[in-house]
């Protein structure tokens, strides 16, 4: 029986690849339709992909462009507050957390922390969990809720974990037609209910 859930924050709740693609001067929508297709999750990628090999940049030198103001400014997705109530009545607001990955940068992480507290319920802002070892929170009762097939698979594969895998481009529930029913229609069968969307 899960009791515990773990909600993956950017792309998740939020749109921070799309919007950071844009920040960094490609010609794209705030849609994820824009991300180019078959090449994963490779966000430095897709930028030189669509700079058209003008400016082409390495990881870590793209998230080294992004700072504070990036995190603060992304959009909200329209389903955040609904999955993260929803997974409230579920198991309880004290056992769902926002659980992400900070690069080691300051401004990576004070952008992050600054987007939760504006944009997600109260409740929830002392129930952060910053890692990049996801993992780590795996085991029977609990759930993982996240766009990154690698965190998803590690979840999984760690002492028996549940993972829901969000479909977005870069990950192989691309070909699913509404991401938002789908998400709803996988944790509504984790839990065995069906699940009503607003």
């Amino acid at each position: 029986m899960i009791d515990q859930i773990f909600v993956d924050l950017d792309d998740v709740c939020n749109h921070f690849t799309m919007h950071a693609l844009r920040y960094m001067g490609c010609d794209c929508s705030i849609h994820d339709s824009d991300f180019p297709e078959g090449i994963g999750y490779n966000i430095h990628t897709a930028h030189n992909m669509l700079k058209n090999g003008k400016d082409d940049l390495t990881l870590v030198e793209f998230f080294g462009h992004l700072g504070h103001g990036v995190w603060f400014h992304l959009p909200e997705r329209p389903e955040c507050q609904w999955l993260l109530e929803t997974c409230a009545e579920l198991v309880g607001r004290e056992n769902v957390f926002i659980c992400t990955k900070s690069l080691p940068q300051p401004l990576h992480y004070s952008g992050k922390i600054a987007w939760i507290y504006n944009h997600l319920p109260e409740w929830i802002c002392g129930q952060i969990d910053i890692t990049g070892h996801k993992y780590t929170n795996a085991r029977e009762g609990a759930l993982l809720i996240d766009d990154s097939e690698g965190n998803v698979d590690k979840f999984r594969a760690t002492r028996r974990g549940n993972a829901l895998l969000v479909p977005r481009p870069w990950n192989r529930n691309t070909h699913v037609h509404s991401s938002w029913e789908y998400t709803a229609l996988c944790l509504g069968e984790f839990f065995n209910t069906k699940l009503e969307m607003p």
